[in-house]
């Protein structure tokens, strides 16, 4: 779904001025019919962007719930693809974007429901100059058992 609304950002933004802003709407479903809907908007102007899933679908019974975390990844890697040059890929290139999760969604499920990408050990550290975060690996990985 990102990878749709960034090629649709990509070639409206050649035909506008760039005091002009863009929304797009967008919706993709899980197997099970549950909805993610995106309202992307941008303001040129001030080189920001709102990224509005209010209209998705509640948490769900079943494991493939998303924190928040997981949209913000995406969305920073949707942002990677559209910019012509190197970003970081971190927390701080979301600097001028604002995401709004409703709470309950399955984009930002409550602490009783299960949700996806806790089988790992990661170790953070950081101070006001410096963040390092890696992810320790473990199981079998890809090959046969």
């Amino acid at each position: 779904m990102l990878k749709s609304v960034a090629a649709r950002v990509s070639s409206q933004s050649a035909k506008f001025e760039e005091n002009d802003n863009i929304t797009l709407e967008e919706e993709d479903s899980m197997d099970d019919g549950f909805n993610i809907h995106l309202k992307l908007n941008t303001d040129s102007n001030k080189g920001e962007a709102f990224f509005d899933f209010s209209r998705t679908s509640p948490e769900v019974y079943g494991n493939w719930n998303a924190p928040e975390t997981v949209t913000a990844a995406a969305i920073i890697y949707c942002l990677r693809c559209l910019v012509d040059f190197d970003i970081p890929l971190e927390h701080g290139c979301l600097g001028s974007a604002v995401i709004h999760v409703p709470k309950g969604s399955f984009l930002s499920p409550s602490d009783k429901t299960a949700f996806v990408g806790g089988c790992m050990n990661n170790l953070t550290s950081e101070d006001n100059t410096f963040s390092y975060y890696e992810t320790i690996g473990g199981g079998s990985g890809a090959g046969p058992p």
